[in-house]
């Protein structure tokens, strides 16, 4: 019998969750954002809960519920988390490499940087587990 794994995030945005959830391999049809939660669809455990933004992964959701605090919370079945998705989303909670958390923060940080100071992305690449970002820095 699968139970269901929640996790709270430090995720905000909607629009980077769903940037970063692409750089993770989730094609962008099967990621589905909502004002208003929806029902999850799957085991009986999973369909108990909502959530605003939903990644069709086969059978079995996976969801982000919005939170008051505006973090979103994730939403896993355990049968979930035992394919490639559900692993990769959960690795945090799983084994501390956080491969969605490190997407996030690297699509957050690119926002930031491109909104406050202008500058541009010279290149970003994965090296030893982390991600390294090089901007090209433009004066004023």
């Amino acid at each position: 019998m699968s139970e269901t794994v929640l996790c709270e995030t430090k995720f905000t945005c909607a629009e980077t969750l769903k940037e970063a959830l692409g750089d993770i391999g989730v094609p962008p049809d099967q990621i589905f954002v909502y004002a208003e939660a929806q029902q999850l669809e799957g085991s009986d455990k999973i369909a108990q809960h909502k959530a605003n933004i939903i990644v069709k992964n086969g059978a079995i959701d996976i969801g982000f519920e919005k939170l008051e605090n505006g973090s979103y919370k994730t939403i896993v079945s355990t049968r979930g988390i035992y394919n490639g998705l559900g692993k990769r989303v959960l690795s945090k909670a799983l084994n501390g490499t956080g491969e969605l958390d490190q997407f996030y923060a690297k699509r957050a940080t690119l926002k930031a940087i491109q909104k406050n100071y202008g500058h541009q992305l010279k290149s970003c690449e994965m090296k030893n587990g982390k991600i390294q970002i090089k901007v090209t820095v433009t004066t004023r």
